[in-house]
């Protein structure tokens, strides 16, 4: 799962790079980085506890959205340079490789949610043009 393997980079690397942080910066913005990476996965596992719809949907746009979160603290922690260039960019990569397939499951959970509701209203039309 694209989410898990986040949360586990952003434990893993930066977590030996929270040395370099000013001592309040690695309870500040180095917690909030992992919280926010830990999100991505449980948002996501959350979402799939749910039956296929609009909330599973929802759970996964919060994922995104706390992806977002995780590369805004990651941009931070490098103009700060509490982060190497390298650092930031092995981040990212792991950011983009967790946001596109995140993307494209958010878009097919749509559709699927979508497809099911126009059907049920195409079936509900059915029976009422039926029924009159």
């Amino acid at each position: 799962m694209p989410g898990s393997a986040l949360t586990i980079s952003s434990y893993g690397s930066i977590s030996f790079s929270f040395k370099a942080f000013p001592a309040y910066e690695r309870f500040e913005l180095g917690s909030q980085i992992r919280r926010a990476a830990f999100s991505v996965a449980a948002n996501i596992v959350e979402g799939f506890a749910l039956p296929p719809g609009r909330r599973r949907v929802n759970f996964l746009r919060v994922a995104q959205a706390s992806l977002g979160e995780v590369g805004y603290c990651v941009h931070v922690a490098r103009r700060l340079s509490y982060i190497s260039e390298a650092m930031a960019a092995e981040l990212e990569s792991e950011i983009k490789r967790t946001g596109a397939p995140l993307a494209g499951l958010i878009r097919f959970e749509r559709t699927k949610a979508f497809s099911r509701l126009d059907a049920t209203v195409l079936f509900v039309a059915a029976l009422i043009a039926h029924v009159l």
